[in-house]
């Protein structure tokens, strides 16, 4: 078993990569409340001192697996938005992605239902906006540039649509049909998108 002092010596970002995978896996399959560092430690083969050489506490681990599970999510907007030939087919890709997402248990159970509780609403939201909240706004002040959405304040057009995805994941996240009220939730996102939408149609697929 690994102990903190094997950290040392070009094994440290091993280590805590191993440490965020392992913690990952288990605040997705048993949520931050039943979860302790030295589960993670027991699991990912280290001693808690190792766990705690990384992150200094509980808390601080979990916030380091939800930006990991954010900056993540970021990389999949970005490849989702490969082969986009305008600003608005960028936006659309972005919200099936984030969609998609609130699917996978990871993102969902610790994005979504767990964060909010045990980093704070205001962190929280803070931190959800640093992470989606910009790429959301350059996105639809390009889809303004290029005539596709009206020409409006983007901040609040960028914050209403994120309160839609959010709100939208949280009740995919809390469902026991997921994958039916995904459908109906990228409908609805859809006919919201609609409203900002110039002349283009968006369509039920997202």
């Amino acid at each position: 078993m690994q102990s903190a002092d094997d950290d040392v010596g070009g094994k440290g970002e091993r280590t805590k990569a191993l440490i965020l995978a392992t913690a990952e896996e288990l605040f997705a399959s048993r949520g931050y409340t039943a979860t302790s560092t030295k589960q993670v430690a027991d699991e990912a083969g280290l001693t808690r001192g190792a766990v705690y050489f990384h992150f200094s506490d509980k808390k601080d681990l979990f916030r380091a697996v939800f930006e990991q599970l954010e900056l993540r999510l970021m990389e999949r907007l970005a490849a989702g938005a490969l082969g986009s030939t305008s600003a608005w087919d960028v936006l659309v890709a972005g919200c099936r992605v984030y969609l998609d997402a609130c699917l996978e248990e990871s993102f969902s159970r610790t994005v979504l239902l767990d964060a909010p509780s045990v980093l704070g609403w205001d962190e929280w939201r803070e931190l959800e906006d640093q992470y989606a909240l910009g790429a959301m706004k350059s996105t639809i002040e390009a889809c303004i540039a290029e005539g596709s959405v009206h020409k409006r304040p983007v901040s609040p057009m960028a914050q209403m649509l994120l309160a839609c995805l959010t709100e939208a994941g949280m009740l995919i996240a809390r469902s026991n049909r997921k994958r039916k009220l995904r459908k109906e939730m990228g409908g609805a996102v859809a006919v919201f998108l609609e409203g900002m939408a110039v002349a283009r149609g968006v369509g039920s697929d997202i």
